[in-house]
């Protein structure tokens, strides 16, 4: 306990961020063998959920997104870098082919008003949630 408060609070406490952020990530590549491709930010509102994927150098129309109740899929295919006859490669670090994503959004989706923009290599989703998902305010009527 002390070491947790002494590591997260004093001069060690960046050190303690960067050892937290390692673990997630070998955490998510020892689990799944890779990292997850395109990488998404998911977050919510009240109101929506708005996912972010990142998908530099692709075409929309080469990339598919589907959703059904509380489930996203993105899926496409990047095609594979190719230099000309001749070039010499330093590194390639780029993945290519085909990608498929599920990710669970934290409630259902109001399939019909889901809107989707692409802009610089990041599409931006907004998933509304659905009309049945909303709470809704009961009236509390006086007993005579």
């Amino acid at each position: 306990m002390l070491d947790d408060v002494f590591n997260r609070t004093g001069p060690f406490r960046e050190l303690a961020r960067i050892q937290d952020e390692m673990n997630r990530l070998f955490n998510s590549t020892m689990s799944t063998g890779t990292l997850a491709v395109p990488p998404v930010n998911l977050w919510a509102t009240a109101d929506e959920a708005l996912l972010t994927a990142e998908v530099p150098g692709m075409d929309p129309a080469e990339i598919r997104l589907s959703v059904q109740d509380d489930l996203v899929l993105l899926e496409g295919d990047r095609k594979e870098f190719r230099p000309k006859e001749g070039d010499e490669v330093h590194r390639m670090e780029r993945n290519f082919g085909p990608f498929k994503r599920s990710v669970r959004l934290p409630f259902r989706a109001d399939a019909a008003k889901v809107e989707a923009r692409f802009k610089n290599g990041v599409l931006s989703v907004r998933f509304p949630r659905h009309e049945s998902e909303k709470p809704r305010k009961i009236e509390i009527a006086a007993s005579a």
